[in-house]
């Protein structure tokens, strides 16, 4: 998981250069973060060849907590093609697949 350090402008470049970004923010602190960690480092390898996964302390980087609105942790995107498409708070692991099976199809389903 790449994890954004240096702000907006390394976000940026990272959703617009790359087909399909999955960006979660999240915070050491944050108890619901943890238990979505294994959820999503799960789901980082079964679509790790198609999709980048971005992580964003959102107490190193309060801009784009900002920027995206965000209210509450853990908070996720899904981008195509530099546009984002999808924003959601703690979901399943198969409410996640089915997202991104929607955008970039095939993968499976536990």
């Amino acid at each position: 998981m790449l994890e954004i350090e240096k702000g907006i402008t390394e976000l940026y470049d990272t959703i617009n250069n790359n087909e399909f970004v999955f960006m979660e923010i999240t915070a050491p602190w944050c108890n619901q973060c943890k238990m979505m960690k294994p959820v999503i480092q799960n789901i980082e390898d079964e679509y790790k060849d198609k999709v980048i996964f971005v992580k964003i302390d959102q107490d190193k980087n309060p801009e784009i907590s900002s920027i995206y609105n965000v209210i509450s942790l853990p908070t996720f995107f899904f981008f195509v093609q530099g546009e984002k498409k999808e924003a959601f708070q703690m979901r399943s692991k198969s409410f996640i697949q089915n997202l991104i099976n929607k955008y970039i199809g095939g993968g499976k389903n536990d």
